[in-house]
Order: structure tokens, then C-alpha cells, then sequence
């Protein structure tokens, strides 16, 4: 983790100033949702979580740009930071828990530095060059994340995005009667229950693979990312 120390703690003092303001708005009464032009929902949240990060990195990282889901690009430094503010707002919406804020650092087009926190769920994750990925509440509560020992896809559980997205890259299997699932059967953005083969999972809940049908998939080509382990809430 050499050279990127002090830019991951700096990472968790934004993850933190993120959670301080999701975590009050999670639920809130008031909370003010809009439509954005691509018809993805924004909440007051959202934009007041990205704008309180960029206050800290205009501080904090003057010199390095920012890319902001909400606001887009500031700076042009040869380091930027990537924050979304809320992943899946959708969720956040709904009063369902699973969303996270997402925090990354870029030094050219190497990424560096990761953060996920998950408020709702009391978890984060992250990563930096060199130093591995761990998973906790803080830096100093922190178990390493490790790749799964699980060989079998059968003998898996697993998440997966909307067949949707799956089907609008070519990616959707063929039942042996010959035709495709239908993806209108499935809601948009929805959480699938994990599968396992039997019920020896629900004694280990742990989440062995990510997959998510979309060609932009940050999870790289094959669009798998296998990993454990994970909040419990994604077994339920």
C-alpha cells in the first residue's frame, strides 16, 4: 500500500462525512426525489452527499480533479477522485437498505484506492495498490477479503443484476425449449435472491460471485467477481 496510505484514510474521512448524511436522510419524510433527464431517480441526498465530499477535497486534494455522479468533472489534475454518492438510489428510495456510497481514486488511468460503505448495513469495504482488500467497520476493525474456495458454480449463492441488462447485451442464456427468459418478469434494479444448490449456505452466508449483465460492467469483461465475505442482509 505503499504511496497510497495517507489517500486511503483520507478515502475513509470522506466515506464517513457520506455516511454522517445518508444515514440521516435514509427514511426521511421529506426526502425529495426528482427525475433525472435519463429518468434515474436523485435525491436531495445524493446531491448534498457529493457536494460536502467536494468540499473536503477541494481542502483536502487541491490539486487532484473530481468526477462526481451528480456534478460531473472539477480540476484537471493527473489524479481523480470517482464518487457516487448513493448507489442504487432506487433502494434508497424504497426504505430498502442496500445502497452504498462509492469513493475511488485514480492516479492516470490506474485505479488506486477503493471505498464501499454501506451505512444501513454497518459495512464497508476497500482497497488500495498493493495493500489488499478488507472489509469492517473502520480501518482498525478490518477483516481481509478473500477469494472465495468455492469451485462450483452449483455450489454457490450469488447476486446478479435485472435479466434486463443481461438480455440488452446478448449475454442471456437459452432455455432448452429454445427461447430466452423474459426479462419483464423481473423488475429493473431489483436485489435476486441469492441460490445455493442445498441449504448448507444459509449456515455461511456469504455472497461467491457479483454478475452483472451491462457491457460497462466495472467488474471487467467477464462481468464475475468472486468474493468473500459479505453483508448477511444479500442471503436473506
Amino acid at each position: 500500500m505503499a504511496g497510497y496510505d495517507d489517500d486511503l484514510r483520507f478515502a475513509h474521512v470522506l466515506a464517513d462525512a457520506a455516511d454522517d448524511i445518508t444515514s440521516r436522510r435514509f427514511r426521511a419524510l421529506d426526502l425529495r426525489v426528482e427525475a433525472k433527464p435519463d429518468l434515474t431517480p436523485v435525491t436531495d441526498a445524493d446531491r448534498a452527499t457529493e457536494e460536502s465530499l467536494r468540499n473536503l477535497l477541494r481542502r483536502g486534494r487541491p490539486r487532484d480533479a473530481v468526477l462526481g455522479e451528480e456534478f460531473g468533472k472539477a480540476g484537471a489534475g493527473l489524479r481523480c477522485w470517482v464518487i457516487d454518492p448513493i448507489d442504487a438510489t432506487m433502494n434508497y428510495v424504497r426504505g430498502v437498505p442496500v445502497w452504498a456510497t462509492l469513493i475511488g481514486l485514480m492516479d492516470g488511468a490506474e485505479v488506486v484506492v477503493g471505498v464501499v460503505s454501506a451505512p444501513a448495513l454497518s459495512r464497508r469495504w476497500w482497497a488500495a495498490r498493493d495493500g489488499g482488500a478488507w472489509t469492517g467497520r473502520s480501518l482498525t476493525k478490518a477483516t481481509r477479503c478473500r477469494v472465495s474456495s468455492v469451485a462450483k458454480l452449483a455450489d454457490a449463492s450469488f447476486s446478479y443484476s435485472s435479466l434486463a441488462d443481461w438480455e440488452s447485451g446478448g449475454r442471456l442464456p437459452v432455455h432448452r425449449s429454445g427461447r430466452a427468459p423474459d426479462p419483464g418478469r423481473r423488475q429493473r434494479g431489483r436485489l435476486e435472491r441469492p441460490v445455493a444448490r442445498d441449504g448448507a449456505q444459509k449456515a455461511r452466508p456469504e455472497v461467491r460471485g457479483a454478475f452483472r449483465g451491462s457491457q460497462g460492467s466495472p467488474l471487467g469483461g467477464s462481468g464475475v467477481l468472486p468474493y468473500a465475505p459479505v453483508s448477511p442482509m444479500l442471503e436473506r
